[in-house]
């Protein structure tokens, strides 16, 4: 009897020290205002705002046509179109919002879209090149994901979308820590810093201009002020436990001896 007394104490002990490290499941999950239900649920989202041209960033902006011999002046770089020449032809935006390109020289593109920014390069080349297709891309377009993740990330972004959701699935995921409810994202603006709060609760985020990331925006995902308490207790109890759980083996050899 004393052997499966003994014996019970170890096992819950044992449990606890479980129990101690681990969040209820329920505070983990997304979206609990999507119900449980086999039927597809339509979510609105806000509208796709292309990416707008801002300081610093490097547009890639390639030209070709019929000719490639009268094409390859209006590039960086000649010969064969390849990605890597493609990669090579980026002209940074600079502080007074132009770009300088080959023969065409200054051109004012802050706050143009890439579609907009490649017309207003097709109608700068129709006195030079009947055929000119023009491509052009975002080549620094990167979100940075830190704070309560699997592992704090720079995302680099090859098109022109990323919402949160995908980033911070980049990042791995959020951890048990991590306040679903309390996630930010910090965005360059015109006059400073702007701070979106998105609540991982409720699926409405979608609706929320946030929720499609630019480039360059920072989210943050706060921990749970549980965790450093939990921390710390856990650090406190843990050699306390497993001494007990330790001693109450060896008294429970000692007896079946």
């Amino acid at each position: 009897m004393m052997k499966n007394l003994f014996s019970g104490l170890a096992i819950c002990i044992t449990i606890s020290l479980f129990l101690v490290s681990c969040q209820s499941s329920k505070n983990l999950a997304y979206f609990k205002d999507l119900t449980d239900t086999a039927k597809v649920q339509l979510v609105e989202q806000y509208p796709f705002q292309p990416l707008k041209l801002e300081v610093d960033d490097e547009v890639s902006i390639l030209v070709t046509s019929s000719s490639p011999e009268a094409s390859q002046f209006f590039n960086i770089t000649s010969g064969n179109v390849t990605e890597a020449a493609t990669n090579l032809n980026a002209y940074p935006v600079k502080p007074n919002g132009n770009i300088t390109l080959p023969i065409l020289g200054e051109m004012y593109v802050l706050g143009l879209t890439t579609q907009e920014l490649k017309e207003k390069v097709g109608t700068a080349l129709a006195p030079y090149l009947k055929d000119a297709v023009v491509s052009v891309r975002v080549l620094n377009f990167k979100v940075t994901v830190i704070g309560e993740v699997s592992g704090p990330v720079t995302v680099p972004v090859k098109g022109e979308r990323i919402n949160v959701l995908e980033a911070i699935g980049a990042a791995g995921d959020m951890t048990v820590f991590a306040k679903r409810y309390n996630v930010k994202v910090m965005r360059k603006g015109a006059n400073g810093m702007e701070v979106a709060t998105l609540n991982f609760n409720y699926s409405k985020i979608m609706q929320s201009p946030y929720f499609q990331l630019h480039q360059n925006d920072v989210v943050y995902v706060e921990p749970e002020k549980t965790k450093g308490i939990s921390a710390e207790r856990f650090t406190i109890f843990l050699p306390i436990l497993v001494s007990m759980t330790t001693l109450i083996l060896t008294l429970v050899n000692l007896v079946a001896n």
